[in-house]
């Protein structure tokens, strides 16, 4: 959780992750602080972008190792932008990262409709997951919802996880 209504999940360096995470969240605060309103969700990726890519141009500095999935809900609608360990940042309505993601990326492109509800998409999440986790236990997924009408991030807890993974079994077989 970055703010109310933003945020991250992480890959590659954790500790990399880590720093990005705590300057995102400094500059959702700074921007609240200063402009009495949330940050849009691509202003703070674009933020986040330049901070990495200032480390890949000076000498004595390393780039951050990681990859950031950063989603959230703003005065534009529900937002989902990705950054590379460069400093390039793309905006997508379904995104995967990581190990096989270029497989959870293309199911994603072609079961992701644009009108579907949040729990729909906690679903073909957990299915997209499934084509690469031999058997996702409800322990082991953590998943993060933004509401678009409260525009509240959450986690969460394991019991709901465990709910969406039975209507996951109980539904037609994977594409």
């Amino acid at each position: 959780m970055i703010d109310d209504h933003i945020g991250i999940a992480a890959s590659g360096l954790l500790s990399d992750a880590r720093v990005l995470i705590e300057y995102a969240r400094q500059e959702a605060q700074t921007h609240k602080l200063l402009y009495d309103e949330p940050i849009d969700v691509e202003l703070l990726t674009r933020r986040i972008s330049d901070l990495k890519q200032m480390h890949t141009q000076y000498g004595g500095v390393r780039p951050f190792g990681a990859a950031l999935i950063v989603g959230g809900v703003d005065k534009h609608g529900p937002r989902l932008f990705q950054t590379d360990p460069g400093g390039i940042y793309f905006g997508f309505y379904a995104v995967a990262m990581g190990a096989e993601s270029s497989r959870i990326t293309e199911f994603l492109e072609k079961e992701y409709k644009y009108d579907v509800s949040l729990d729909d998409c906690v679903k073909l999440a957990i299915r997209a997951l499934s084509l690469v986790l031999e058997a996702p236990e409800p322990d082991r997924l953590e998943i993060g919802v933004v509401d678009v009408k409260t525009k509240m991030f959450r986690k969460l807890t394991t019991d709901e996880v465990s709910k969406y993974l039975q209507e996951v079994k109980g539904s037609s077989p994977q594409t």
